[in-house]
């Protein structure tokens, strides 16, 4: 029984391997405008900054549901551009669909995204382009899909604009805090 157990999981573990796809990770050559990252002020985005690409299933557009794919890259130079090479995105079918993001942020104020838009920094998203994968499968495998190409060919921009958390915002929670504060004082 135990033997049967373990050959089970591991045709299901090799299943599962091959049921990844591949894309390339790169905002050079694309089409729709903008294709850059910009700061705050309008200028493109370069060192002191990171970016990731996020991945869902196809379907999903809700951006807490997606899930960072590889490791964040920093920018080519001050371009704002990106070119970071082939992520493994998992898919449902080898050479499946999803849709795809790129998150960017200052690194000063955190490692991941979710930490900078936390801590106050600059930070920002491209818009959710659905795109496919290329199999994994293959022997040799083929090249990856293209970012650039799913961008362009659903009419999306890859650039964004980053933004900073507005401090009116946060002065006003504090404000509303400190009013509640003063009102239980009171009682």
């Amino acid at each position: 029984m135990k033997k049967l157990l373990l050959i089970a999981l591991m045709a299901f573990v090799g299943a599962g391997a091959y049921a990844q796809g591949s894309i390339t990770f790169s905002t050079l050559g694309a089409t729709v405008q903008p294709n850059a990252i910009t700061k705050v002020d309008g200028s493109p985005a370069g060192a002191g900054f990171m970016a990731a690409l996020y991945y869902a299933p196809g379907g999903v557009t809700d951006e807490a549901m997606f899930m960072q794919v590889g490791n964040p890259s920093g920018f080519l130079a001050s371009t704002g551009l990106i070119s970071a090479g082939a992520r493994t995105a998992p898919t449902e079918t080898p050479g499946g669909t999803g849709n795809f993001q790129i998150r960017a942020w200052e690194s000063a104020f955190g490692a991941t995204y979710e930490e900078a838009s936390r801590n106050g920094g600059q930070f920002g998203s491209s818009m959710v382009i659905p795109g496919g994968t290329a199999r994994t499968d293959g022997v040799p495998p083929p090249p990856p899909a293209s970012l650039v190409a799913a961008a362009n060919a659903a009419g999306l921009p890859l650039g964004f604009q980053l933004m900073v958390p507005e401090p009116s915002v946060i002065a006003l929670g504090l404000l509303g805090a400190g009013a509640l504060l003063a009102l239980r004082r009171r009682k």
